[in-house]
């Protein structure tokens, strides 16, 4: 799998105008995507500015390419021979769609250096700026049990409001189609989907062909057996997901100041020690539902949060040729889990969200105080038994 620094190339980090997710709805228009141009709003003004990023990203690929990344880079750029795949929108990210972004100015973020503040800073309507936050105007986190009645309450209008955005209020676009190299002047579609699709999207893209036995057959021959997975199984794990948190944030605050008028919000942790509360029941975020599939496999979700076909799943097709490997034993189809997601036609299916054990050999079960303690005890990150391994649950440690 892809190990270098070109991680933070893709889908998250290319440029820092687009670090808060895919594209910005404003964006996908027939100029902006023929022009390859994404700078709305004139990048704030004095706040930023509209840039060629096409040498950077360029130059940072080649870099990694020096490396034993090569076969991963040819692999994206071409596809393996024979298969006849499109070109891979992940080559180079974001240069496939868009070459000239916003680059904002310290302290400034979002996609037009204007709507918001950068990760670590907020806005101060005196001099109309944006300033380090100190200490004490930080966030705070808590655990979800912890939160009043009315505190939790909103933060679940929060998700839903996230999920079922009116077409109107959507902010994001995300890549639904990608062109063959043959067409003359090849451009990928975008669609306008709600925030939380948007991330689900972002997630899908880093590990696409992840635990599907037809795309690891088709690696094996084509890339000396790498894995395409920008998110999982190497070092990059833990920053990519604390990036990805970070990003689910700052969302979900604007989502809640803009939407709800509920000022400061920050996600909640769950702390699952056996004498706490469960958070996974009607009134929160859901339970399997039995009876609903095969037992000894997973369940639709029943709960408040997915009454009424209020979440449609999407981007579903991986998990449904993973459950056919898991029951049957197939060895799945790797064209079909590459296909970008049509969020719109996903959720006009209405599929039910699931839950539930899987028929594996290794037993789950949530981490206790034993082996926390011995996941934090340890000093190196290498990758037979280091604090990445177990972290992300590849080492067996004491239940």
């Amino acid at each position: 799998m892809i190990t270098t620094s070109v991680v933070w190339l893709l889908l998250v980090i290319s440029a820092s105008s687009l670090v808060r997710g895919q594209f910005p709805a404003v964006c996908n228009t027939e100029d902006s995507l023929a022009s390859k141009t994404c700078c709305p709003n004139n990048c704030g003004g004095a706040h930023g500015d509209c840039v060629d990023i096409s040498i950077e990203v360029t130059q940072s690929w080649n870099r990694s390419n020096q490396t034993s990344n090569q076969t991963i880079f040819k692999f994206l750029e071409n596809g393996p021979p024979g298969y006849g795949w499109p070109m891979d929108v992940r080559f180079q990210w974001p240069l496939r769609v868009f070459h000239k972004v916003c680059q904002c100015k310290e302290g400034w973020g979002g996609y037009d250096c204007s709507s918001r503040c950068d990760f670590g800073y907020m806005y101060i309507e005196e001099g109309e700026k944006c300033v380090k936050q100190s200490e004490s105007q930080l966030y705070e986190r808590k655990e979800f049990s912890k939160l009043s009645k009315k505190e939790q309450d909103e933060y679940l209008d929060i998700l839903k409001e996230a999920k079922n955005e009116a077409e109107d209020k959507m902010v994001w676009a995300v890549v639904t189609e990608e062109p063959m190299d043959t067409d003359d002047k090849p451009t990928f579609k975008l669609q306008n989907v709600s925030t939380y699709d948007m991330l689900v999207v972002l997630h899908f893209l880093s590990a696409r062909e992840k635990d599907n036995k037809d795309c690891t057959a088709i690696f094996n021959a084509s890339t000396n057996g790498s894995e395409i997975d920008f998110a999982h199984e190497f070092s990059g794990f833990i920053t990519w997901h604390r990036y990805y948190l970070l990003i689910l944030e700052s969302e979900l605050r604007r989502i809640a100041a803009e939407r709800l008028g509920i000022s400061n919000f920050a996600i909640a942790y769950w702390d699952w020690k056996p004498n706490n509360e469960d958070i996974f029941n009607d009134t929160h975020f859901g339970k399997p539902f039995p009876g609903t599939i095969t037992k000894g496999m997973p369940m639709d979700v029943k709960g408040q949060l997915f009454k009424n076909g209020n979440w449609p799943v999407v981007c579903n097709e991986p998990y449904i040729q993973y459950l056919d490997y898991i029951k049957d034993d197939k060895t799945g189809n790797c064209t079909k889990v590459r296909e970008l997601c049509n969020v719109q036609k996903n959720r006009a299916q209405n599929i039910r969200l699931q839950r539930g054990a899987l028929k594996v050999k290794e037993s789950r079960f949530l981490p206790g105080d034993t082996s926390i303690k011995m996941a934090l005890a340890v000093n190196n990150n290498n990758e037979h038994d280091g604090f990445r391994k177990r972290l992300e649950g590849y080492v067996d440690l004491c239940a």
